[in-house]
């Protein structure tokens, strides 16, 4: 376990402190990707109760999508999906500020296309007035997807299609893979907020079993967003050697940081005062 962490954990772009800064703030997280990256594909947009939008891409391609409001059926069975994890996703909802998608089509100008309707995912929820998206979420039990940007940035759609990848190595689990992805799933969010008075090596081998499986699943997401995106990646501006920097270099190392950090909380008390000290002297 700890071997396949040590290969896969990736190493800041900036230093560890200047990491732990931006880590701090999702505003500056976000503004670690490039601007190619980051940029509108929409400059002057507003989201009414339902629309269809054309924009035009490069090189003669275009991304067509459609939207609705979210119905209250749809908001009930949320609802009860998320009646133990608090409100206000449930009260953004109610109060207009998702929409959800019921067309996405991306067409390059030599007539290649990506129609999300062929891929495994049932709803796609987005925020018309929000980037938090570190709080994008797939649910593959009903295989829906939350997204708490909009899809009118390059790094909102292969962040959509991210959670997508998460359904689809879900389709991969048998029913024992998945018990040991949810397990894995609540214990690492469990563990990052979790400080122990003193070490157990036994506690650390287990975080590090729970973080290799949580880790592997971005990863193999990660892997299927670009498979998915690839026949279509030319009608954007962004080559595929800096969208696989952007993904290595913010996404994974956020989450390889939070790792290590959770690491040193299994420590105990004694070694994450060593580590402050460090900081400080």
């Amino acid at each position: 376990m700890e071997k396949y962490l040590e290969n896969h954990l990736e190493s800041p772009p900036l230093s560890q402190k200047e990491f732990n800064s931006a880590k701090e703030s999702q505003k500056e997280l976000r503004n670690l990707f490039p601007e190619n990256v980051l940029r509108n594909l929409h400059s002057e947009f507003e989201y009414r109760e339902n629309d269809t939008q054309r924009i035009e891409l490069q090189e003669g391609g275009s991304l067509t999508f459609s939207y609705e409001m979210v119905t209250p059926e749809l908001i009930n069975e949320l609802r009860i999906l998320f009646r133990d994890v608090g409100t206000s996703l449930i009260q953004d909802l109610e109060n207009g500020r998702f929409r959800r998608i019921s067309k996405f089509v991306i067409e390059t100008g030599s007539g290649r296309r990506l129609d999300f309707s062929t891929l495994p995912v049932r709803n796609i929820f987005f925020t018309i007035d929000n980037n938090d998206w570190v709080k994008n979420i797939a649910i593959p039990e009903k295989g829906d997807v939350i997204m708490y940007e909009p899809p009118t940035t390059f790094l909102g759609i292969i962040n959509m299609l991210h959670e997508i990848g998460h359904l689809v190595d879900g389709q991969r689990m048998n029913s024992e893979d998945i018990n040991i992805s949810q397990i894995a799933s609540n214990e690492y969010a469990q563990e990052q907020h979790s400080l122990h008075i003193l070490p157990s090596k036994k506690r650390q081998e287990r975080f590090d079993l729970v973080a290799e499986v949580v880790l592997n699943e971005e990863r193999n997401a990660w892997a299927s967003a670009i498979s998915m995106l690839k026949p279509v990646l030319s009608a954007f501006d962004i080559s595929r050697e800096e969208l696989l920097e952007s993904i290595h270099s913010v996404s994974l190392t956020a989450y390889s940081h939070d790792i290590r950090q959770a690491r040193i909380m299994q420590g105990g008390l004694i070694k994450v005062l060593g580590e402050i000290a460090k900081k400080l002297f």
